[in-house]
């Protein structure tokens, strides 16, 4: 399940970018932690990952950055966990009438990685039985943040009948769930797929049968299925505890000793971290005076100093996306502004006019650019740009290339006489002689 909003990690994690898919601590997030997890063929069939729509292009890339594949299903709306789990089952019954499935969250943690799939292996051998388990964890300690998992009279395989699922508990509570046995409920499910089905059609089927119909009239786009939205819709938005597990009776408990955390606060993320003897956590460039047990994530001294709008002579311009190799900004130039003449030895550069009109000089042609027109610099061309019009010119820079540091600039000046091109380097003193009729003046960058 990969289509959580991630909320609790504010302001690093948001609608667009949830915390399933940013790297928290390592360089891997947690997406990608927990499919390397569920990568063993031997072990495990290959994953489905039901996430929402919004999330189809970043949850394909973080699959392909660590060389793995899935079959991804896109929901057009979220409606929590029971409809995630019921699309789930259907596909996986789809693939085989004796079908075991696991259940796991893409934000979750796990320390033990070697001991969560031999903890998974006996679970499935217990749901094989047709047969819904719950992994649940033995406390370390009295948490208030989880439910908890009441156990019964042994099964096999270390698994327990499930007595009751209890609701987040107030701290005097929590005490006594410690020592009366009880484990966390972490979510995460292994059962039998005919079993689950049977049990959604009987307690919920206003999931079930209209997840079913979304999955009949689903779509391929590109290399996601994509759920009919109107019958998506219709689901009941309830998640899966309410809807089945506290209502089965077929559910069993495992415990898994593997070290786990839903990452569900900063808070957890402290505890996760690789931390000093001070019990500092420090991302990027941090400092801690006199301090100790600190959660820092910092963005770089660039972000600290500079503003994403910077203001400039000809106008302005505004940093929209910075990433290794590609750079993007919208520009704005005033009526009469010119850029100074210039090259890059190192990136590219693209630009699309939105709003006014841009004379652009590219290796001494001269061109007028309107809206929606746009123009492709090489890496090594000697170019500038001016706004001859009455209204602002705005365009849009998308630079590429090896690097895109702000000393990758050559300017310079049309010198009288000959009409040469001398070319500085940029912080190097700027030529300035007669230029052009057609440029009225040069203003620095």
């Amino acid at each position: 399940m990969c289509g959580g909003a991630g909320t609790r990690q504010w302001p690093v994690s948001r609608d667009s970018m949830p915390k399933q898919f940013i790297s928290l601590f390592g360089s891997e997030s947690t997406c990608q932690r927990t499919m390397r997890m569920l990568s063993d063929r031997s072990v495990f069939d290959s994953p489905i990952v039901v996430t929402n729509a919004d999330y189809r292009f970043t949850a394909q890339d973080q699959l392909r950055q660590i060389g793995l594949d899935a079959e991804i299903v896109l929901e057009p709306d979220r409606r929590d966990s029971a409809p995630a789990v019921a699309t789930a089952t259907e596909l996986a019954l789809a693939r085989r009438e004796d079908a075991v499935v696991g259940v796991f969250a893409a934000d979750h943690v796990v320390q033990d990685a070697r001991l969560f799939v031999e903890t998974c292996q006996r679970a499935g051998r217990v749901a094989a039985q047709q047969r819904i388990i719950t992994i649940g964890i033995p406390p370390t300690h009295p948490a208030t943040g989880y439910g908890y998992v009441r156990q019964g009279a042994q099964i096999e395989e270390g698994a327990r009948w499930v007595e009751a699922f209890v609701e987040k508990p107030d701290a005097e509570r929590a005490a006594r769930y410690l020592l009366e046995g009880y484990l966390w409920n972490s979510g995460n499910l292994i059962f039998c797929a005919r079993t689950m089905r049977a049990e959604l059609e009987a307690f919920a089927p206003d999931v079930a049968v209209p997840v079913a119909r979304a999955l009949e009239a689903a779509r391929r786009d590109l290399d996601f299925l994509l759920l009919d939205a109107d019958a998506f819709a219709a689901a009941r938005k309830i998640s899966l505890d309410y809807a089945v597990m506290e209502r089965t009776s077929k559910a069993a408990v495992t415990p898994g000793a593997f070290g786990w955390s839903d990452v569900g606060g900063w808070a957890a993320v402290w505890d996760l971290a690789p931390k000093d003897e001070a019990g500092k956590a420090v991302f990027g460039r941090g400092y801690v005076l006199d301090g100790k047990d600190n959660l820092i994530r910092a963005k770089g001294e660039s972000e600290a100093g500079e503003h994403r709008k910077i203001q400039r002579p000809w106008g302005k311009y505004l940093s929209v996306d910075l990433g290794e190799r590609h750079q993007i900004k919208r520009i704005t130039v005033k009526p009469g502004g010119v850029l100074s003449l210039q090259k890059h030895d190192h990136r590219a550069e693209h630009w699309v006019v939105v709003r006014g009109a841009a004379e652009v000089t590219r290796n001494g042609e001269v061109v007028v650019m309107h809206e929606k027109e746009s123009n492709y610099l090489p890496i090594g061309c000697v170019h500038r740009m001016a706004n001859p019009g009455k209204i602002p010119l705005e365009l849009i820079e998308v630079q590429v290339g090896s690097y895109l540091g702000a000393d990758d600039i050559l300017r310079g000046a049309v010198c009288g006489g000959a009409g040469r091109t001398r070319i500085a380097r940029a912080g190097a003193p700027t030529v300035r002689t007669r230029l052009s009729a057609r440029v009225p003046h040069l203003e620095p960058t």
